[in-house]
């Protein structure tokens, strides 16, 4: 799977030269989720290609009937979606079911995770997933009172670290005062504050939740515990994901949608 990032007009060209059924995903960023997920398909004639982007994607959805020498399937993040729906005229994209592939990773393999923390640290990441769950929902509710055309998904929490002393200290749970005032937050408690506090394997960003489990595993204190980085974690829940059924496992359920979609005769 490439990790360049083309432009629209190029992925057009790419596709309209290829012999090979294309799956297009977003970026560069889902790129080791899907790496895995094409290994586990196996030696077949299909390319990932990820398309720099969900605004890109969306737009090569739009001018799919353009290509026509290859199959194509399309899987991108629900990210706002994920709370109202998509749109019908992306019927036809294979949306995450959770905010975003992250979430369904954690999902596959959230159990196995908790079983590596002491009791100390469940409750630490559960107190840090409430305050970031409040944070992320004030920042939620700000976008959708925009109109679609003025958000960019695609870049918007992109800058946002949270394994960042400077946005949490190491040891605390709190967001930074500093950070809050800088991002004008709301304090007032409201209804998506708490859709996402009561259901944040769902809601809240994936990329926040794996920086909140890296944050918790590497800020260890006790001798011979594993620091756990984000690789070993997404590997964890992965190999999790492949050992549950179709109706429980969500990595299984796109493998299983792929097979549908673009692997004949199997």
């Amino acid at each position: 799977m490439s990790s360049r990032q083309m432009t629209f007009e190029e992925l057009i060209a790419t596709l309209k030269h290829s012999n090979l059924d294309t799956i297009l995903v977003e970026g560069k960023d889902d790129v080791k989720v899907y790496s895995k997920i094409e290994r586990e398909i196996g030696p077949r004639r299909i390319s990932f290609l990820p398309c720099g982007g969900k605004q890109t994607l969306l737009k090569v959805y739009e001018n799919k009937d353009y290509i026509n020498n290859i199959s194509l399937m399309f899987i991108a993040d629900s990210d706002l979606w994920v709370f109202n729906g998509c749109p019908l005229k992306y019927k036809g994209i294979l949306f995450t079911k959770g905010y975003s592939i992250e979430n369904d990773l954690f999902e596959d393999g959230k159990s196995f995770l908790f079983n590596l923390m002491s009791r100390k640290e469940k409750e630490r990441f559960n107190n840090l997933i409430i305050n970031v769950s409040n944070w992320f929902a004030f920042e939620i509710k700000g976008l959708m009172d925009k109109k679609e055309s003025e958000v960019n998904n695609d870049n918007y929490f992109y800058s946002i670290n949270l394994m960042s002393n400077k946005l949490i200290k190491e040891g605390e749970e709190n967001l930074s005062e500093d950070f809050l005032i800088e991002r004008n937050y709301d304090s007032n408690d409201f209804e998506l504050k708490k859709q996402i506090r009561s259901d944040y394997v769902f809601y809240l960003k994936g990329k926040f939740i794996f920086e909140l489990l890296i944050k918790v595993f590497q800020e260890r204190v006790q001798a011979k515990t594993i620091k756990y980085h984000k690789d070993q974690l997404f590997d964890m829940c992965f190999a999790k994901g492949m050992m549950g059924t179709h109706n429980e496992s969500n990595i299984n359920e796109i493998i299983k949608n792929i097979k549908k979609n673009l692997i004949k005769n199997e």
